[in-house]
Formats: structure tokens, sequence, C-alpha cells
């Protein structure tokens, strides 16, 4: 009976870590690879970069690393609105966080000269806190871009939060909304900023 006991919970133990496909431990002091220099592009569209994990309501992912643009070295990553009515998708990364810490994160985000943003689609990135369990505790929105986004220049964007009582770990997450845009529109975003400081925000 105890060796049936411990096959069970070991059997949910990996499960659980099965879910949470981002359970790197321990989690790094800030986000890497914020520039998307890493892998290297190929001739795949679908690369997507190192240390970033992918999210979307839909199958459909469109998200890519590309040399078509870049801010900062010869890379950004590349989102393309998916054909989902109200279908979101996104690349995010999680930090170690210290309650009562503020942190900073930013992006340079350019639209598509080829294929700019249409309808009611947007860009927007925030900040999230987990617990210790990995239960999301608050999230802060940063401002949103839209088909109004230039796209002869970057833009830069910025979100400041303050780390809650019982937050061990932060999430930075770059989402596409897609709406009423029949999968049509894309943006780059590049050289992502981060900081933090011990107090509130300023």
């Amino acid at each position: 009976g105890t060796q049936m006991k411990t096959l069970i919970a070991a059997a949910l133990v990996s499960a659980t870590l099965g879910m949470s496909s981002f359970a790197e431990e321990p989690l790094p002091p800030q986000p890497l690879n914020l520039s998307f220099e890493e892998p290297a592009v190929t001739d795949d569209p679908e690369v997507r970069p190192d240390h970033w994990f992918w999210f979307s309501s839909t199958p459909e992912v469109r998200i890519g690393i590309t040399d078509g643009r870049a801010k900062a070295g010869t890379q950004s990553c590349k989102l393309t609105a998916q054909e989902g009515e109200d279908a979101y998708q996104g690349i995010a990364q999680r930090f170690s966080a210290t309650p009562g810490h503020s942190y900073t994160f930013s992006v340079f985000v350019m639209n598509c000269p080829q294929s700019s943003m249409l309808g009611d689609s947007y860009g927007q990135i925030s900040i999230e806190w987990q617990d210790a369990g990995g239960n999301e505790l608050t999230r802060q929105y940063g401002p949103a871009w839209s088909h109004e986004l230039p796209f002869s220049r970057w833009t830069r964007f910025v979100v400041e939060a303050q780390a809650p009582d019982l937050a061990v770990a932060g999430v930075v997450v770059i989402t596409f909304f897609s709406r009423n845009s029949g999968g049509y529109g894309a943006f780059y975003v590049d050289d992502c900023g981060f900081s933090s400081r011990s107090g509130p925000p300023l």
C-alpha cells in the first residue's frame, strides 16, 4: 500500500510540473534574451525566442524571430494577428521578485510596414505577480498600441509595478489581441528593458 501511495504522489508531482512548463528553478533575477538575438534566425518563421515561453487562446500561434527589422542587434520578435475573432497570443518570462520592490519593463515596438495592424487589434505589455504556488496575485497593465503605431520608427512603452506581499515571481508579458482583423496585421518588438529598485514606484 505504501509503495502505491508513493507512486501516486510521484505521478501527481510530475503532472503538476508538466502543466507549468516554465518551472525553472531558481528563477533568474531578471528576464533573459531581451533583444531576441537567440536563437539565430533560420528560414523557419515559427522559431520562438529562447528563454521566453509563449501562450495562445487558440491552436494558431503566429510568433517568430525575424531579421526583417531590428532596433538592437540583428533580430526582433514579430507577432502576427491570428484569424480568430477574439484571439490572443503572446510571450512572457518569469523572474524572481521581492515584495515591496518596484520593477520596470519596457519594449520598443514598430508597426509592420508590409502588414500594418488593423481593426481593433492591439498589443500590450504587463507585469504579473505570482505566489509560491504559481497562482496569480495581481497584474499591472501598461499602455497599449494599435493601428496608429508608427511603422517608420520604434516607439517605447513602459510599465512599472510594485511586487505585492507574498510575491515570489514576476512575469513580464507581451500580448497581441487580435480583434476584427481577419488575421492581418503584425508588429515587431525589440530591445526590451528591465530594472528594479527597492520601494514604491517613483
